[in-house]
């Protein structure tokens, strides 16, 4: 089953290839996603998951350096890309903050 094989390894990759110490190749992967997405009834591709991973992670409150670092991206980038989601966040600062203020 796919979703067994997915979840159970003892490899440091998320997706190990036949030789836990080595990463599958990346169309694997995202050939695996969808085999998974298939099984649960979802439509799924990695971008999309590591769309979701990203905004979840800044709405939880990590740091750009935490999320850019998982991601392998640039702080500068993941202000680009998800700034939609910081923007979200300061103003619950920014309302919390206001709220103490009366």
């Amino acid at each position: 089953m796919v979703e067994k094989a997915l979840a159970e390894h003892h490899s440091k990759w998320l997706f190990p290839g036949r030789r836990d110490a080595l990463p599958i190749a990346p169309n694997s992967i995202t050939r695996k996603v969808r085999q998974l997405g298939h099984v649960l009834g979802e439509h799924l591709h990695p971008h999309g998951l590591r769309h979701y991973v990203a905004s979840q992670l800044l709405a939880d409150g990590h740091g750009l350096n935490t999320v850019a670092g998982r991601l392998g991206d640039s702080p500068a980038t993941i202000m680009q890309v998800y700034a939609h989601v910081i923007v979200r966040d300061d103003q619950a600062v920014a309302d919390a903050i206001a709220g103490t203020l009366n």
